[in-house]
């Protein structure tokens, strides 16, 4: 289980495709317009059992005592998928937003990007790709942050870059 005290991760997920790394046009998009899509779960491994203890879409961004302002990504006014896990600042917490399957074996490579404001306090973050739904490859992703550095690496919230864009490719992965 991981232990989550004091971290916010905010995401709007774009995923495209191409033979580099370079800019593609995307082939499957989510900007999480006004809601969670019908398609994607959000899903409380541990946590406090309260509604805000899970993902959450808002439009105005975290409140915990350590929060940070809004997602200023390229749709904010569509809103984003929230883990305000200040707000939530006890015990363990373990939570999950999850993609609907999607079908890339068509597809030479398959590069993940999202923006995100995120800030790190004793967590781990992480992206899961699959080939089967049974078997799993484990992505660490803001690896090297120390407590309250920010995704770009900065610790001074007028600093960080918002929003920070990750970007992941994902064509050997899943099948690792």
């Amino acid at each position: 289980m991981k232990k989550f005290t004091s971290s916010l991760l905010t995401l709007m997920l774009l995923l495209t495709v191409g033979s580099s790394l370079s800019a593609q046009a995307p082939f499957w998009t989510e900007d999480f317009d006004s809601q969670l899509p019908a398609d994607w779960t959000a899903i409380m491994a541990a946590g406090n059992g309260t509604p805000t203890s899970n993902w959450v879409w808002t439009n105005t961004g975290p409140a915990g005592g350590f929060s940070t302002g809004p997602l200023v990504s390229t749709t904010a006014t569509n809103g984003w998928m929230l883990f305000d896990s200040d707000l939530n600042c006890s015990g363990n917490q373990d939570v999950r937003l999850v993609s609907p399957k999607l079908d890339l074996s068509s597809r030479n490579a398959v590069v993940l990007e999202f923006e995100t404001l995120y800030r790190r306090f004793n967590d781990s973050t992480t992206i899961m790709v699959s080939v089967d739904s049974v078997n799993w490859t484990e992505i660490p992703i803001f690896v090297g942050l120390t407590n309250n550095e920010y995704g770009d690496g900065t610790s001074n919230p007028g600093d960080a870059i918002n929003p920070y864009t990750v970007t992941v490719d994902l064509s050997v992965r899943g099948s690792e």
